[in-house]
């Protein structure tokens, strides 16, 4: 990944204005990522949009990408503080699934995933779950960092698991809970769906 750049510099190194470059990146026109409520794009995806246009090919479909998160937007979507996270990341209960650049520093980024597994552990500790000895809080985040398409879970989805893995249950097939001898149950859907409101409310307010 090349150096993310803001829809301003974009627009300076295109001749265009801002605006145009926004309106670019919602339509996939230009590559483009959210970092936390804030557009940026890729110098590496630039300069494939440029070669593109010089041959008057159209931008590929997976052109679009994931939305990305810096430490602090971490820290401020999910209320845990510095010290906390830092400790989770130490003991192996959660990590940055993305590695990139932005401005002048090289540091972790977070996916939406991340997001939801940091606040699947504030919940866990919340609810008196000792995460220090919880090996099932890690067989839950293993599985929410590696779910795909977990932006668009129902919001009465539960996450549950037995002691060996972790699965999802539906509001039509809560009987599984029991049969399956659940030993530690999560709100998958409300935490999706609370953070989902969050950023919303940023974008709309920002």
């Amino acid at each position: 990944m090349g150096e993310l750049l803001t829809p301003k510099q974009v627009a300076e190194k295109l001749k265009v204005s801002r605006k145009t470059v926004v309106k670019w990146i919602r339509s996939g026109k230009l590559p483009g990522r959210k970092i936390g409520t804030l557009w940026r794009v890729d110098a590496d995806d630039l300069e494939a949009f440029l070669g593109r246009a010089e041959t008057g090919k159209a931008p590929a479909p997976e052109a679009r990408h994931p939305q990305v998160f810096r430490p602090a937007d971490v820290l401020r979507l999910t209320g845990v503080n510095r010290k906390t996270l830092h400790y989770w990341i130490r003991e192996g209960f959660v990590s940055p699934s993305i590695a990139g650049s932005y401005g002048t520093h090289k540091k972790h980024l977070w996916s939406f995933g991340d997001l939801v597994a940091i606040r699947a552990l504030q919940k866990l500790r919340q609810s008196g779950i000792d995460l220090h000895s919880a090996e099932l809080a890690r067989t839950l985040v293993r599985h929410i960092q590696a779910r795909e398409g977990i932006e668009s879970v129902p919001p009465d989805t539960l996450l549950a698991t037995d002691g060996r893995t972790a699965f999802e249950v539906g509001p039509d097939d809560t009987s599984r809970l029991f049969g399956e001898g659940c030993l530690l149950i999560l709100n998958l859907g409300a935490i999706v769906a609370e953070l989902r409101a969050l950023l919303d409310l940023e974008e709309t307010t920002g």
